[in-house]
């Protein structure tokens, strides 16, 4: 019998320096229609596929003027038990637009939760190539209790080490509070520079 859940929370960011309101809000405009409510739909459910799983509901919306969320309810073959096996992708738009003095920033926020046999840090590396931030937060955990083929009961481990993993043309800038963050090895040095300000 398994009990356990397995999360992954991964917060993608791009950044755009001190520049005119004008200039900023069509920065914003092109990551929205990049973003959109389709775009995240399509990101959504092939996660879905790569996993495994298959959908059980599906909802989205857009918002005004930037932003949208799409949720995913999926099932995956785990046990003879229907109920165990839901499991859900989430995914938000967050916008925080600057000015000639404020960096601005884009968040996309994607929650992955499964009870299946595929863990979901599996989909890091392509989730990365797809979305290239220029920087992310990762935090994963694995919650629940199983019973072994020995009727031993044991809690889930976090057995995923977030920072021994490879990600493709990113790396560790920092471990605090939980979580991983990486930075792309292709940011220009006002972004890198704006990153160890973040941190610091």
């Amino acid at each position: 019998m398994n009990l356990v859940t397995h999360s992954l929370g991964v917060n993608f960011y791009l950044l755009a320096p001190p520049q005119p309101q004008a200039d900023l809000v069509l920065w914003a405009d092109k990551i929205d229609q990049h973003y959109s409510e389709t775009r995240l739909e399509l990101l959504i459910k092939e996660l879905s596929d790569e996993l495994g799983a298959r959908t059980m509901s599906f909802s989205s919306v857009s918002y005004d003027p930037f932003g949208a969320s799409a949720n995913l309810l999926i099932a995956q073959q785990v046990s003879a038990l229907a109920h165990l096996d839901a499991s859900h992708i989430s995914t938000h738009t967050y916008f925080d637009i600057g000015n000639e003095l404020r960096w601005s920033s884009f968040r996309l926020e994607l929650e992955i939760s499964t009870c299946g046999d595929v863990h979901p840090v599996e989909a890091l590396n392509g989730l990365f190539d797809k979305l290239k931030p220029h920087f992310a937060t990762i935090d994963a955990r694995s919650r629940g209790a199983g019973v072994d083929s020995l009727g031993r009961i044991s809690l889930a481990q976090d057995d995923r080490r977030l920072n021994e993993m490879a990600i493709t043309g990113y790396s560790s800038c920092a471990e605090k509070d939980g979580y991983v963050m990486l930075a792309s090895d292709q940011n220009v040095p006002v972004i890198d520079a704006a990153i160890t300000a973040l941190i610091s």
